[in-house]
């Protein structure tokens, strides 16, 4: 049984068959987090809210940067680390600013819809539908536990209810 060798090359670690194999694909990470960082920071925004999403050394991360009383100007700590590529970090944070905006008295059409725009159209991307979905059914649940609420249920006993409602 033959090990995998391999090799670190500027801090980034590669794996092959061979050393020169290892070394291969430390560089295609290299070029990746390259292509990756050449992206740049993006804000999205909802509403009173905004959240950056940026590249780092480690991986995608977000922080709230505006919300309904103003922007975050001064805040140096926080954000959110997300694992997986840009496509998973970018649904994360329309889906988190979604959630943000969302609340009873809005029409969950209108949310929802701002929330679908910010991703790209594309004729084989599923993503809007997905996210449509997601939030349609968040929104729901918390609708429903707050009727369980209304009704006298406690906290336990409403979470419970929209659970079995909402497998």
């Amino acid at each position: 049984m033959k090990k995998e060798k391999f090799t670190t090359l500027h801090g980034m670690t590669g794996f092959g068959p061979t050393l020169t194999g290892a070394k291969m694909d430390a560089e295609q990470k290299i070029a990746m987090l390259i292509d990756e960082l050449r992206k740049g920071p993006e804000v999205f925004a909802i509403g009173d809210w905004a959240i950056m999403l940026w590249r780092d050394a480690h991986g995608w991360a977000s922080r709230i940067i505006k919300q309904p009383d103003g922007w975050r100007s001064n805040v140096v700590w926080g954000g959110t680390g997300h694992s997986g590529g840009y496509e998973k970090a970018r649904y994360s944070v329309i889906q988190h600013l979604a959630h943000l905006t969302w609340s009873p008295d809005k029409h969950d059409g209108d949310v929802i819809g701002m929330a679908v725009g910010l991703l790209p159209s594309r004729g084989d991307n599923d993503e809007p539908l997905r996210l449509a979905s997601d939030l349609a059914r968040y929104f729901k649940w918390q609708r429903d536990y707050a009727a369980a609420r209304a009704a006298g249920k406690t906290d336990e006993e409403a979470r419970e209810a929209c659970w079995t409602s909402h497998p």
